[in-house]
């Protein structure tokens, strides 16, 4: 009796453990073939030459993120960071890119464009960013280059981050990059919209504690592997 439970008890798993196994890689094809797909669609807009208007370049970019939901393709070349852009920012969209924060601006247009993704797949390398490296969005509309000037490290009610004004990009994933489970904080980057040339300047690096006290010279990105903690 004891034998026919343990084989019963290790048929079950070995079929959990498949089932599971099963649907992670139907996760990990399905963002493959959608990245493969939204890089196909902007393929089809360029080159960019001479770029229209801004208020062009922006319609252009909201009509195309409602017909496909392709908002462009970020690049950070010195950490090897591209990923593709898609409107929304919903358990199933961060799975299959970079995310669009809705109610922020889309490129081209005034205010403060808001993008988030996972810590664990897309934005894993924004451990090594650093104040000072070049950010480019390319969109169906035409390319913008950003420079970052600012690391956040805060809790997730600070939608401020997001704020008209504050920047003119801004990336947002969880924190600590090595925390196993829901992490509790958010790490944000905050950019500048540049004319693609380098800028040599100092950049303030700030980490912002869970009271709202500013401490300078403190480089966060530096401590993304922080400290594991339990799951939640």
């Amino acid at each position: 009796m004891g034998d026919r439970v343990l084989n019963g008890l290790r048929g079950s798993l070995i079929i959990t453990g498949t089932v599971l196994l099963g649907g992670c890689l139907l996760v990990l094809i399905d963002s493959m073939v959608f990245q493969a797909s939204l890089a196909h669609r902007l393929a089809a807009y360029g080159p960019w030459g001479e770029q229209a208007t801004r208020a062009a370049i922006a319609r252009t970019n909201r009509l195309e993120a409602e017909r496909s939901g392709l908002v462009g393709r970020i690049e950070i070349p010195r950490i090897k960071l591209s990923a593709m852009v898609l409107e929304g920012v919903s358990g199933h969209a961060l799975q299959r890119g970079v995310g669009r924060v809705p109610g922020t601006a889309f490129p081209g247009e005034p205010g403060n464009i808001g993008l988030a993704g996972h810590r664990d797949t897309y934005f894993r390398r924004l451990s090594d960013v650093r104040p000072g490296d070049h950010i480019r969005l390319v969109t169906p509309g035409g390319a913008f280059t950003y420079e970052a000037e600012s690391l956040l490290v805060v809790d997730p009610a600070r939608v401020d981050v997001l704020a008209k004004g504050r920047a003119n990009l801004t990336l947002v994933t969880c924190f600590p990059f090595a925390w196993v489970g829901p992490a509790p904080r958010r790490f944000v980057v905050l950019a500048r919209e540049t004319d693609g040339k380098s800028r040599d300047r100092a950049a303030e690096v700030r980490h912002e504690d869970r009271f709202g006290g500013t401490r300078r010279g403190i480089d966060v990105s530096a401590s993304a592997p922080g400290r594991p903690g339990p799951a939640e």
